[in-house]
């Protein structure tokens, strides 16, 4: 079974200066080890939550301070209890959403869209 101690977020220069490349690092406790895994689509300014074995990662921005730097809306899921990832979408694309988890529910809300105009989005 893989518990992440707490997501972290590795950024690593990739093809260039301005392009990030983003991981999830968990430890396997049984045996104490790290591994190391990649999201669909290399990503800043995203938000991150957990509900129940899930972690969500949601939103963010691709290509920061790059010439054609566009908004995700995808949500990358990662069950620790199977060791394997699912992918979800926003509503729309946005980056800097913020995230919480409340009951059976994993909420995202607000962030910023097309550029830096602030959505009231839930």
């Amino acid at each position: 079974m893989i518990i992440p101690p707490s997501p972290r977020t590795i950024l690593q220069p990739s093809g260039g200066p301005l392009t990030l490349a983003i991981a999830m690092v968990c430890a396997v406790p049984s045996s104490a080890q790290w591994s190391q895994d990649s999201l669909t689509q290399p990503r800043g300014l995203l938000s991150g939550t957990s509900l129940g074995r899930r972690v969500l990662f949601a939103g963010g921005i691709r290509a920061i301070g790059g010439p054609n730097p566009t908004d995700s809306d995808h949500v990358d899921i990662f069950d620790t209890a199977t060791g394997l990832w699912s992918v979800g979408s926003l509503a729309n694309p946005r980056r800097t959403v913020s995230a919480a988890t409340v009951g059976p529910l994993a909420i995202f809300a607000g962030g910023y869209v097309e550029g830096d105009v602030l959505t009231d989005e839930v």
